[in-house]
């Protein structure tokens, strides 16, 4: 399923085999064992680079890759509500590469781009509260996938199941689902790989976290 998804793709934006391998650093002898469905399981950093060069901003890529089951999954959500919101986006925010712990006002060298959000999110939210951030790595996988743009939302209480932007134990901001419990709050990886770590603080605990944007939804697209 994947090869013709991604065949499609390329045939509609016009691009040989070749000429989408030099725009997404996949070999065209990678690309061609994936539409001739003799490489069938492609990685996650494979299909995001391939995303990337067709902007293919509704995830039919990955949607091909990880299968459909009858309960939507949390990636499925990802690629509606990214369709949904960049059909209506028009006005950008600022997207960071990187948020430094202690750094209040975000250097404006961390800045790598733009991303479009839609004016309700704006007239919602407020335009000054709104923030992006670059995903960079495999620990939340299962809901925003390594090099999308993630959209986060300042100043707003997020409940337990949440996915938010924290800084924690004085490191850069890591993207993470929050968990409250009576006894403790909990950041954890929601990750393929089970390699990466879980951050409990109890209420005992020295609190070395700090909360800094609830997220809204992700995308492909940045300028």
């Amino acid at each position: 399923m994947i090869g013709s998804v991604l065949k499609k793709l390329r045939e509609q934006k016009g691009f040989g085999v070749n000429q989408l391998a030099a725009k997404s650093g996949v070999s065209a002898s990678q690309i061609s064992r994936i539409e001739n469905g003799i490489q069938n399981s492609p990685t996650v950093e494979t299909i995001q680079k391939l995303s990337a060069a067709l902007h293919d901003s509704d995830g039919q890529l990955l949607k091909a890759t990880l299968g459909t089951t009858d309960k939507p999954s949390p990636l499925d959500r990802l690629i509606a509500q990214t369709s949904e919101h960049m059909t209506m986006a028009t006005e950008p925010i600022q997207v960071y590469g990187t948020i430094h712990a202690g750094n209040a006002a975000w250097a404006d060298e961390d800045i790598i781009g733009k991303v479009m959000v839609s004016p309700q999110f704006i007239q919602k939210y407020g335009y000054q509260n709104l923030f992006a951030l670059q995903v960079n790595g495999e620990s939340m996988n299962k809901r925003i996938p390594n090099g999308y743009v993630a959209v986060f939302v300042k100043d707003i209480e997020p409940e337990s199941g949440d996915v938010v932007a924290v800084l924690i134990d004085g490191e850069d901001a890591m993207i993470k689902v929050f968990r409250r419990t009576s006894q403790a709050v909990i950041f954890q990886p929601d990750s393929w790989l089970q390699t990466f770590q879980t951050y409990t603080y109890r209420k005992d605990d020295e609190q070395d976290y700090r909360i800094i944007g609830k997220f809204l939804y992700a995308t492909s697209e940045c300028i």
